[in-house]
């Protein structure tokens, strides 16, 4: 049977693997030379940050879109300031 490649949150051992993937008889445990990347879980912050700093991870909300949030609260705000 085919598993396609994957990333796996080992929380027992507390890392995150890339699984290889390839051809694999059915309920047969994978072994470590079965992943190609392990990533221990107190690295995952340095990383994330190489990441962002790299561009790869962006802000969910960029400038404009937290200003127009900003505006529509503000507005609410108003609107229940006035029916009080």
């Amino acid at each position: 049977m085919y598993i396609e490649p994957k990333w796996v949150i080992d929380i027992t051992i507390g890392t995150i693997s890339h699984f290889k993937g390839g051809n694999y008889e059915s309920l047969v445990q994978l072994q470590e030379d079965d992943y190609d990347i392990v990533i221990p879980q107190y690295y995952i912050p340095e990383l994330i940050q190489l990441l962002t700093e790299k561009g790869y991870i962006k802000p969910q909300m960029s400038k404009e879109s937290r200003e127009e949030d900003i505006k529509i609260i503000h507005r609410l705000l108003d609107v229940v300031e006035k029916k009080k």
